[in-house]
C-alpha cells in the first residue's frame, strides 16, 4: 500500500506526488474509469527516467 497517498493526491489535487519508494519527484500517472457509477477502474504510476549516455 506504498501508492496509496500518492492515489489521494491524483483525487485531490490531480498531481501524483513523489514515488514511495525512491522519492523522485518525476512522476507521471494515467488513469481510465470503465464504471462511472461506482469510479471502478485502472490506473498506472510511473517513475520519469533520465538516461544519459556518454559515448
Amino acid at each position: 500500500m506504498k501508492w496509496i497517498k500518492n492515489l489521494k493526491s491524483i483525487i485531490d489535487k490531480n498531481i501524483p506526488g513523489n514515488c514511495p519508494v525512491c522519492n523522485s519527484i518525476n512522476t507521471d500517472y494515467s488513469m481510465s474509469v470503465i464504471e462511472y457509477k461506482t469510479y471502478m477502474g485502472y490506473g498506472v504510476m510511473i517513475v520519469k527516467m533520465r538516461f544519459i549516455y556518454l559515448g
